[in-house]
């Protein structure tokens, strides 16, 4: 990812954190999605759009004490709008960001045990 992209998104969270984004997509391709079809352990993402390009960062605000306040990012996903399997790639993204939060209650339940 080139940094003046990554710059722009980093810029997108900070403001979805500060003031709030529009639901779906604002007049400037930026927004989010909360919680997503096809969803588990609801899951939203940050868009923005550029061009043909559907950047999203994927995240969650998980229930485990001590992150009742918090956004967690899990994953960034690229799309392209002309691209004819955008939804299975959609989806992909989907799966990916469920499994990285699965991945990080359980390292988090490890953690609480002591094991």
């Amino acid at each position: 990812m080139d940094t003046v992209l990554w710059a722009e998104i980093k810029d997108l969270m900070t403001r979805a954190a500060r003031e709030g984004l529009p639901e779906g997509k604002g007049p400037d391709g930026k927004g989010f999605k909360w919680p997503m079809e096809r969803c588990r352990d609801d899951l939203g993402h940050l868009k923005m759009d550029v061009g043909n390009e559907q950047h999203r960062v994927y995240f969650t605000a998980p229930l485990e004490e001590g992150f009742e306040s918090y956004l967690l990012a899990l994953m960034y996903g690229l799309k392209h709008a002309d691209d004819p399997d955008w939804k299975t790639v959609q989806n992909g993204h989907i799966d990916d960001a469920h499994s990285y939060y699965q991945e990080w209650r359980s390292d988090r339940a490890v953690q609480r045990l002591g094991l």
